[in-house]
C-alpha cells in the first residue's frame, strides 16, 4: 500500500512484534490484547487513539514510532 502511496499506521501493544514486523508508522498503546483503543464504552480515550492514529498516518515518518500512554 505504501507503494502505492496509501500512508499506513499500524496500532499495537506487542511492542516486540513491532519490532520483527517494522511497519511503516507505529502507535504503541498500553491496553491488552482486543482493546487496542481502550475500553468499551470509552469513547473519549477511542476518539483520542483514531485522532492520533490519523495524525500519525498523515503527518509521522517512516519508521516512526509513538508510544501513546500519555494521552490515555
Amino acid at each position: 500500500m505504501e507503494e502505492n502511496g496509501i500512508r499506513t499506521v499500524s496500532l499495537m501493544n506487542l511492542p516486540n512484534i513491532g519490532k520483527i514486523v517494522r511497519p511503516p508508522r507505529m502507535i504503541q498503546v498500553d491496553y491488552s490484547l482486543g482493546t487496542i483503543f481502550g475500553h468499551a464504552g470509552d469513547g473519549e480515550t477511542q476518539t483520542k487513539i483514531l485522532k492520533r492514529a490519523i495524525e500519525v498516518a498523515l503527518d509521522g515518518e517512516p519508521e516512526s514510532l509513538l508510544v501513546l500512554s500519555s494521552i490515555i
